[in-house]
């Protein structure tokens, strides 16, 4: 597990149970989906177009483009020889696009089987409340 977060990211406004949800569900979906030896990244950064995101990469099953829509969909699990060894409600995904939906971003699927998936939520410019986060504050004394 690798976290590629950026040092200089800003601080975001947005409901912190919420926030942290969405990453523990992409998180634990691409720990799942992955076999051993695999990879699984987290990055947080900022996009060219000036909004942060945040992505989550793994080098797992993959998913089907003809699947996509259905992961979303809730209590859809797809069906596979794959998928079937993995227990879950099929809610995960689900609940992360509307947590993710109504802090006004969005979320974006890459995948591909065999290969690995990387989900990103693209958090609006907006949620930016302070330009990088601050240097923690060190008394006169202090080493």
């Amino acid at each position: 597990l690798d976290n590629n977060t950026q040092p200089d990211m800003p601080v975001i406004k947005g409901d912190g149970r919420a926030v942290k949800q969405i990453l523990i569900n992409l998180l634990s979906n691409a720990i799942k989906f992955t076999p051993t030896g695999g990879h699984v990244a987290v990055d947080w950064e900022i996009c060219a177009e000036g909004h942060p995101v945040l992505s989550v990469t793994d080098t797992g099953i993959g998913i089907e483009s003809a699947d996509m829509e259905r992961i979303l969909a809730p209590f859809c699990q797809v069906e596979s020889t794959l998928v079937k060894k993995h227990e879950g409600s099929g809610l995960g995904l689900t609940l992360t696009n509307r947590l993710v939906d109504l802090h006004g971003g969005r979320l974006e699927i890459d995948s591909t089987v065999g290969k690995g998936s990387t989900f990103r939520v693209h958090f609006p410019r907006e949620c930016i409340v302070q330009a990088a986060a601050p240097e923690p504050l060190r008394s006169a004394g202090a080493a």
